[in-house]
């Protein structure tokens, strides 16, 4: 299971650590893809295929713009023997990041934030919400 929270620098090339406590459970390879609210998605493959299997559930209609923004995106990556991978301008981009990422684990995949926005988006977490949904989930 993919869990913490992990802030490291961007180098000069784009490239950020995974660190090894991630990499165990991603495996040799993995999926990178955009993400929902303007984060970036890491799937060990795996998880990709069952998102995949997912996807591929849905019509023809109501998924092709979904699919579209998954599939063009995503990419498969290797890790150096140093343990970092390559981030690509598009990508940057993308999640608004520049010398700084924070990697956190979510269960099935890893999620890619520019550190100021994953602040804000720790900051909306309302404590009513969580423990709402907590009560409608059975605990």
């Amino acid at each position: 299971m993919l869990v913490g929270e992990y802030t490291h620098t961007i180098d000069s090339k784009g490239r950020i650590f995974i660190p090894s406590k991630l990499r165990i459970d991603l495996g040799e390879s993995f999926i990178l893809c955009k993400g929902i609210d303007s984060c970036l998605w890491i799937y060990p493959k795996d998880s990709w295929t069952s998102f995949n299997q997912k996807l591929d559930s849905l019509s023809e209609i109501e998924a092709r713009r979904v699919r579209r923004f998954f599939y063009a995106s995503a990419t498969e990556l290797v890790p150096d023997s140093q343990g970092r991978i390559v981030l690509t301008n598009t990508y940057r981009e993308f999640a608004r990041l520049d010398d700084e990422a924070t990697l956190i684990g979510n269960s099935n995949r890893i999620e890619v934030w520019n550190p100021d926005e994953w602040r804000k988006e720790q900051e909306a977490v309302n404590n009513d919400e969580l423990v709402g949904t907590l009560i409608k989930m059975g605990f």
